[in-house]
């Protein structure tokens, strides 16, 4: 997982590549009309699905983990003082004729000292809700409600089949995208609908049954992947891992976490087995995972689709040429010329390399100063913009903040015969901007630099 320590790294590269290359303010053409294309958002309610060996050899263990953002739920005063969001969860299974073979309805309560703020992040509700069912296809319903707002997600088109052979090799559907937890040591679901994060690392946790009388097995895997990014090309990572059928996967506890660990012994001639893969090279889209397992002259192959998700994945690099006119403020004419001169596909792949040679860890596909960079651009077209359109990178106050983050004090000041100036100040940095606007139009201009 990306740590939370990378931040004050990625802010000193910020400092060192903008002081390097920063260059006054270069206004180029307009970017087209039109709003900027959303980012696919990871969404409010998300689950999936994750099978184990049952405690009979015609069960199925089947784990729906869910994560739900407080954002979903509305915040009431109490009598007491304190707010609090109710709501109710509903999971069940339905088999081809619509009778329930699993169900369950879990409460949800949320407590706080005082309402949140419009910047603030808040934890994100995270559970498992565990089922032993018969081995058969069955349809998934989940739904969950907010009381407060009236609010209801309700998801009914998921099916999970849990067929397989009684007897041979077998792999189990719906492996467990998963990370290792460094602090616990479990093996922690990413629960992100079956996804994964952009830059994480980590792997699948699979259930497999071998021949009898075999102990070992052999997996081969291949990953096609296909990035969605500006310029994105397909690669291939492949490997072989050998497999020893001495544990199986079991649902663990540690510092109120839940998560799973491999444990000594079989389920029901069941193993489990963490398979780690190169998840942290894959770039954001729905790469393909095959499968072969080979034990005892016998092999079963298995598919899995395994999308890689960016969810803090800045809006402006939707747009291509928003996304290259916004870097005239730390590249050259020669950089910009190099992709924007060229065929769609070559000017992409330039763009690519010219973060590429800025990326502080190019082990990972992850690039942590691009994204900083864009957050940058988003914040200044979202606070700078003027008349409609996608322009609060060009601004002075836009190009100030890109190169320099957020100000330690931003103060606004008016005076009666003059127009409003607004006053950026950098402790760390020791340095002031002081922006004017004389016309009172909105439009503040860059006027006077200080160093303190």
């Amino acid at each position: 997982m990306r740590a939370s320590s990378m931040t004050l790294r990625i802010h000193r590269l910020l400092l060192q590549l903008f002081a390097v290359l920063a260059v006054p303010v270069i206004i180029g053409a307009q970017p087209r009309g039109g709003e900027l294309e959303q980012s696919v958002p990871i969404g409010l309610i998300q689950y999936s699905i994750f099978q184990l060996p049952g405690p009979a050899a015609d069960s199925i263990i089947v784990d729906l983990h869910y994560r739900l953002q407080q954002q979903y739920f509305v915040f009431l005063r109490q009598a007491n003082g304190r707010f609090e969001a109710k709501g109710e969860l509903l999971a069940e299974f339905l088999d081809d004729n619509g009778t329930s073979v699993g169900r369950e309805i879990r409460p949800i309560r949320v407590e706080r000292s005082e309402l949140p703020g419009p910047n603030e992040i808040l934890p994100d509700i995270q559970s498992i809700i565990r089922n032993t069912l018969p081995m058969r296809r069955v349809n998934v319903v989940f739904e969950v409600k907010s009381f407060e707002s009236g609010r209801t997600f309700l998801e009914r088109t998921r099916r999970v089949s849990m067929a397989f052979p009684l007897a041979g090799p077998a792999l189990l559907d719906d492996p467990m995208p998963a990370y290792r937890d460094s602090g616990t040591h479990m093996l922690k679901s990413f629960n992100r609908n079956g996804a994964i994060l952009y830059g994480s690392t980590g792997g699948l946790v699979l259930s497999a049954r071998l021949p009898e009388n075999s102990h070992t097995a052999v997996i081969r895997w291949k990953v096609h992947s296909q990035g969605s990014e500006f310029g994105s090309v397909r690669r291939e990572y492949e490997g072989t891992d050998t497999l020893a059928a001495d544990s199986h996967v079991e649902l663990a506890q540690s510092e109120g976490e839940v998560g799973y660990r491999l444990t000594p012994g079989l389920q029901n001639g069941w193993c489990g087995f963490f398979l780690s893969l190169p998840l942290h090279l894959l770039e954001p889209g729905t790469p393909q995972v095959d499968l072969i397992l080979e034990s005892g002259g016998t092999s079963v192959e298995r598919t899995y689709r395994l999308p890689v998700v960016w969810p803090s994945r800045p809006q402006s690099l939707s747009r291509f040429d928003l996304a290259v006119d916004a870097l005239r403020h730390i590249a050259t004419e020669e950089d910009i010329d190099d992709m924007t001169g060229f065929m769609a596909d070559d000017g992409q792949e330039r763009f690519r390399e010219y973060w590429r040679k800025r990326d502080p860890d190019t082990t990972t596909a992850y690039n942590e100063v691009q994204e900083e960079y864009y957050r940058r651009v988003d914040e200044a077209i979202r606070k700078f913009s003027t008349r409609g359109e996608f322009d609060g990178y060009k601004t002075d106050r836009g190009r100030i903040l890109i190169l320099w983050g957020t100000p330690s004090s931003m103060n606004r000041v008016f005076r009666p015969n003059t127009g409003p100036r607004e006053i950026w100040t950098y402790e760390s940095l020791r340095k002031r901007f002081i922006f004017s606007d004389p016309s009172r139009t909105g439009e503040y201009v860059l006027t006077q630099t200080e160093d303190l």
